[in-house]
């Protein structure tokens, strides 16, 4: 009940009102939007963006993703 509501507040801009620094990004000055929100047990993961592009784990903050990616590099 309380991941759907918190869900919804980030649709509705609690994300960028919350962390604004994370909103304001862009590296071209374009706006950033949400493109997608999903719920693992104790993550949220929000894909943020000046539009929807797949990911590069090796930059991704979600720790379980970073380290796969490090650990694919350190064994290639």
């Amino acid at each position: 009940m309380y991941v759907e509501k918190l869900e919804e507040a980030c649709w509705n801009g609690l994300l960028k009102e919350v962390l604004p620094e994370i909103c304001d990004m862009s590296t071209s000055g374009t706006q950033m939007f949400i493109w997608g929100i999903r719920d693992y047990n104790s993550i949220m993961e929000i894909d943020i963006g000046e539009y929807p592009a797949a990911k590069d784990n090796f930059l991704c903050i979600d720790p379980y993703k970073f380290m796969a990616a490090r650990t694919k590099e350190f064994y290639n």
